[in-house]
């Protein structure tokens, strides 16, 4: 006797129009998702992820995180150079100088 046994995820859905509540397979849905298709629900109702998908979110984060720490470096260099200046103007009015 054979016995084979499939193993299947599904996660469960809401059509956003009529509410029905199906199954969608997970790879399916992971697909759809990220080629933003149109797809329907059981009752006939068109369907589409437009949001962005994790992977450009991540990218969005990458990027954005990026500029945030050039900014930063910018701006530390910034005070190291005021520093630099003040500490010379210092010098110059402890020296009685203009």
């Amino acid at each position: 006797m054979i016995i084979t046994q499939t193993e299947l995820h599904f996660n469960l859905v809401e059509c956003f129009r009529c509410g029905i509540r199906f199954g969608l397979p997970s790879q399916y849905q992971a697909n759809l998702v990220d080629d933003k298709a149109i797809w329907y629900c059981p009752n006939g109702h068109s369907q589409a992820y437009t949001g962005k998908t994790t992977r450009e979110l991540l990218d969005q984060a990458k990027e954005d995180l990026k500029t945030q720490r050039e900014g930063c470096w910018q701006a530390e260099d910034k005070v190291a150079r005021q520093a630099k200046q003040l500490a010379a103007l210092r010098r110059r009015v402890k020296e009685g100088k203009k």
